[in-house]
């Protein structure tokens, strides 16, 4: 017996749709290689039910979307070289906790500030590190802020048994990250002071639907619904999925960000090179209220609050393992921009004396705690401006403005070694050997 008419018409639509698509792919993966975008990145994360995201194990592709490089999480779901969870004798071990800074999608695994601060300390004859392979694991993941990297260290890097722990604070936008009202999102943890003590949110893990985790063998897991397999699978090998994943996370970070963007302060008007500088203070991802002496709101004071706790928290629980800590602030583009008058500018439109309220408040702290700190700032700054050049940016992506770029890493990675040196020998590093 025939098939149906309607039958027919209907394989002959799925063949139809099917072979579009198979075209569709085809088409995109040949511009792709010739001219990259950002919505046919890797897919990189996965859902997770400590941090609400992580990096997806054995993922690995070009990122393009700001800056060039070939990027590899490794089976332990971290952007760097798989690393014994038992740590070997004879070594000194780093974590460091960080977003997408320490993450560093944007340049070679290579030129990161952390694998930098790994080769120059086993340069220098640091007193305390005689005979000790410095080794320095990477936890970054892009877009986590303090409580993501405390549950971090609570849940992932201890079992690495570090030496010292150190957390790159990113003054941009770490602090919003802290408080669900500024962050907006509902799919992460966050951490409330109640009493003075930390509260966790574990809210996120309902909205993502993580009822269901068990733990198997030391790891949480669940039951992942067929079609999210599927989906997860194909995003993993198909550009086109990629691609409508990534405009969906573009319409969900602008829902979530479009009321911070309304009550910023306003800059003006780009009409200089000058004011064009000064325009990164808004540089997509950060905020300027960061920058003003006192928190312009009850909510920007209790984010502060609770971030200031949280890397009290990280110190206490680093030191009951018998950890070191220790605490950088970062830098965003407008506060080491090379020109002094583009720097002068935006301290003025934010009608503040300089663009250093943040890193001064988180230095307060670490004197308050007995912290080591430094402050990256003006290493940066004086190098950009000696040598004409930002340690912001890359040429396809916003100028002088974004993540670091591969001379930004350098010069944090060697500053950052040389403080590292002093802080575990209680003195001035001596001269790298060689």
């Amino acid at each position: 017996m025939p098939a149906p008419r309607w039958a027919k018409s209907l394989l002959l639509l799925g063949l139809s749709s099917l072979v579009a698509l198979l075209m569709a792919e085809g088409a995109l993966r040949l511009y792709e290689s010739v001219w990259p975008t950002r919505y046919t990145q890797p897919s990189l994360y996965v859902e997770d039910y400590f941090t609400g995201s992580t990096h997806r194990a054995g993922a690995s592709g070009w990122w393009t979307a700001e800056g060039r490089a070939h990027v590899r999480i490794n089976s332990q779901t971290l952007r760097d070289w798989e690393h014994t969870l038992a740590k070997p004798d004879g070594v000194f071990r780093i974590a460091v906790l960080g977003d997408s800074y320490a993450e560093a999608l944007q340049v070679p695994v290579e030129a990161t500030f952390w694998h930098l601060m790994q080769t120059r300390l086993n340069q220098m004859a640091c007193a305390s590190l005689a005979n000790r392979e410095v080794e320095v694991i990477n936890f970054g993941v892009a877009g986590y802020g303090t409580a993501q990297e405390l549950l971090t260290l609570q849940h992932r890097a201890l079992a690495y048994e570090p030496d010292l722990v150190l957390l790159a604070f990113v003054t941009g936008n770490d602090v919003r990250n802290n408080h669900k009202a500024l962050e907006g999102s509902t799919e992460r943890p966050y951490f409330t002071l109640e009493g003075g003590q930390l509260v966790l949110d574990d809210g996120f893990r309902a909205v993502l639907g993580m009822d269901e985790y068990s733990l198997v063998n030391g790891v949480y897991q669940r039951q992942v619904a067929a079609w999210k397999q599927a989906w997860l699978l194909a995003e993993q090998y198909f550009h086109l999925v990629r691609m409508v994943h990534q405009v969906g996370n573009d319409v969900k970070s602008y829902l979530a960000h479009r009321n911070d963007l309304v009550s910023a302060p306003v800059i003006q008007e780009a009409t200089t090179p000058e004011a064009t500088a000064a325009a990164t203070v808004l540089e997509a991802g950060l905020d300027s209220q960061v920058y003003l002496p006192v928190p312009p709101t009850p909510i920007w004071a209790e984010a502060w609050q609770v971030t200031d706790a949280l890397v009290a928290e990280i110190n206490r629980l680093a030191r009951s393992h018998q950890a070191r800590f220790f605490l950088a602030s970062l830098s965003s583009g407008a506060q080491v921009h090379p020109d002094p008058a583009a720097r002068r500018l935006s301290a003025e439109q934010l009608g503040v004396p300089d663009l250093l309220a943040p890193d001064r408040h988180l230095q307060s702290v670490a004197q308050a705690e007995g912290i080591p700190f430094e402050m990256l700032v003006p290493t940066l700054r004086q190098w950009a401006e000696l040598n004409g050049q930002c340690v912001h940016g890359f040429d396809n992506a916003e100028p002088c403005g974004g993540h670091w770029n591969e001379q930004g890493h350098r010069i944090a990675g060697e500053r950052l070694a040389e403080r590292l040196c002093e802080v575990v020998t209680g003195g001035p590093p001596p001269a790298a050997q060689g």
